[in-house]
């Protein structure tokens, strides 16, 4: 058994303030989400949106394993100040997309226009042309 929670907490460790931020995300979300579910006049089941928010912290449990697996496979000698970059890199890309949805969940409950979305910024493509150009 102390084998085994060795190498979870050798997985999970460098991990903690990511993870930390994830919760907060999730809160984050879970508040303006139902904010934005009010202003559009729709009924706000607490069931539902704890199911969700579970869901979601389950999810980044899961996407954490997923870096760890990779940074373990991939960049075993990569790390910054006992940061494993795979992981790092991997959960920011996760985080873009929470933090898009706490914005566009934001800016709903206030009747703000959305002014930039993270899934057209990343999809967005510039041909080589248009940079030679500029």
């Amino acid at each position: 058994m102390a084998s085994v929670l060795a190498v979870v907490g050798e997985l999970y460790y460098p991990l903690r303030w990511l993870m930390l931020l994830a919760f907060v995300l999730i809160i984050l979300d879970l508040r303006w989400g139902v904010a934005a579910a009010r202003m559009r006049g729709e009924d706000v089941q607490f069931s539902r949106a704890g199911r969700r928010t579970i869901n979601k912290m389950i999810d980044y449990f899961c996407w954490a394993t997923v870096a760890g697996l990779i940074e373990a496979a991939l960049f075993n000698k990569f790390s910054i100040q006992g940061i494993p970059i795979g992981q790092l890199l991997l959960m920011i890309f996760i985080f873009a997309f929470e933090i898009d949805s706490v914005y566009s969940n934001y800016c709903e409950a206030r009747s703000i226009k959305k002014r930039w979305d993270i899934l057209k910024w990343v999809s967005k493509k510039t041909s080589l042309e248009k940079v030679e150009q500029k």
